[in-house]
């Protein structure tokens, strides 16, 4: 489920490419903060490959808005507040290696042997670069299922009334903090996380017939199933759209008056954020 920048889930032992954001982070000298330059980078990196294909996306700007949390920000300046006092090197190299990237990317344009050139490069930088310390691994890790997991039960489900409607964003709302509550979907490839904050929505089918149900505007990797009521056997389930797009849809047949409940998970723990269930009859 990694992204083209995100180094098969790139966690640099904790420093993710997900969740990167557009707010600069400035030190109290009014310099950029170490953590902000690795992130900057990472915006660079995911909005050059957004530029040369935003299949899956609304435009370039949706796919480079993708991931983006700002829970992952703090626990990346947490984690570096309390373990790089000693040594800043490993975190820089890391750092220099992605403002390197990026600058190379920048020449590249979207030419394929180009950008290839880049990632050669790019992973000679990084087995140069000296580990960073597992105590970043360890805090930054704390502070993501603390914060963007959580530990607050959510309900199942979090509409009391079955919704019956059709159309885009049936369902809309955020699952940073909403807890690992529903069920692991089957279907959740083997880069999936179990600790995953999701959300759980009840509707009804007013007429028989099949329904296509997806996550097509949601800002994160999705895990989308359905169940026959909040803790009743799975009707269906789905990771990844395609290769492309790691949003999720299945289509799924129901009688008349049929109530399932709809389950929206991230893939990862660093999965989280806005999402959209869009619910359509089948064509």
């Amino acid at each position: 489920d990694a992204g083209p920048d995100m180094d098969a889930g790139e966690t640099d032992a904790g420093a993710t490419d997900a969740g990167a954001t557009d707010a600069a982070v400035a030190t109290d000298a009014g310099t950029t903060s170490p953590v902000d330059r690795f992130l900057t980078a990472v915006r660079t990196i995911t909005a050059h490959y957004c530029m040369c294909d935003f299949t899956g996306f609304a435009d370039a700007a949706d796919c480079s808005s993708f991931g983006q949390n700002p829970v992952i920000d703090s626990c990346e300046e947490m984690a570096y507040a309390g373990t790089m006092a000693a040594s800043a090197v490993p975190f820089d190299c890391l750092t220099t290696s992605r403002e390197d990237y990026a600058t190379c990317l920048g020449t590249a344009g979207c030419d394929d042997v180009a950008i290839g050139s880049c990632d050669d490069a790019l992973s000679l930088a990084l087995d140069a670069c000296t580990d960073l310390p597992t105590e970043f691994g360890d805090m930054f890790d704390a502070c993501v299922t603390a914060n963007l997991v959580g530990s607050t039960p959510s309900p199942c489900p979090e509409n009391p009334t079955a919704s019956t409607m059709l159309g885009m964003a049936v369902f809309t709302g955020d699952t940073t903090g909403a807890g690992n509550d529903g069920p692991a979907g089957s279907c959740a490839s083997v880069f999936c996380d179990t600790m995953v904050a999701d959300r759980s929505y009840a509707w009804t089918a007013t007429t028989a017939g099949t329904y296509v149900f997806d996550t097509r505007g949601s800002h994160f990797d999705t895990v989308l199933s359905i169940t026959d009521g909040c803790a009743g056997s799975e009707l269906a389930c789905n990771d990844d759209l395609d290769s492309d797009d790691l949003r999720s849809s299945f289509s799924l047949a129901l009688t008349a008056g049929q109530t399932v409940t709809i389950h929206v998970a991230g893939c990862t723990s660093y999965d989280a954020g806005g999402f959209q269930v869009n619910i359509n009859a089948a064509p």
